[in-house]
């Protein structure tokens, strides 16, 4: 997997073809992909962890897949509703939304794992606050 260069927000891919196109890259918002920079902005266990969760994620075929890696991802409710979380440390999770087109959803209105294969990262929030 490569790091973008350029400003967040962007996609990952999620499946293990080769992504040779810009969009199907992931970086951090304020950050980009490189170790010292992202070391810099989130400290080093942090960066550590998001550097695990980007690859996890575009080795993964399908959100389901990650689901499966990491248990504790999910979906989140009220003002963050079709939004999805995923453990960092401590109170830090990684936020991001399916961007599949059109998108993968259930006929109840939730969002089909099964059918999400690309990811729009939206940030790393605490979301207990």
């Amino acid at each position: 997997m490569s790091y973008c260069q350029s400003v967040f927000p962007t996609r990952v891919g999620m499946d293990r073809k080769p992504k040779p196109t810009p969009q199907l890259t992931a970086c951090i918002p304020h950050t980009r992909g490189d170790g010292p920079l992202l070391i810099k902005r989130r400290g080093k266990p942090q960066a550590r962890k998001i550097r695990q969760r980007l690859d996890d994620m575009a080795a993964s075929e399908t959100l389901e897949v990650l689901g499966k890696i990491y248990p504790r991802c999910h979906e989140l409710s009220g003002d963050h509703g079709g939004q999805i979380s995923l453990d960092l440390d401590g109170q830090w999770r990684l936020i991001f939304v399916p961007a599949d087109n059109p998108p993968a959803s259930k006929p109840d209105g939730g969002i089909d794992w099964k059918n999400v294969r690309t990811i729009e990262i939206i940030g790393i929030e605490d979301t207990h606050e």
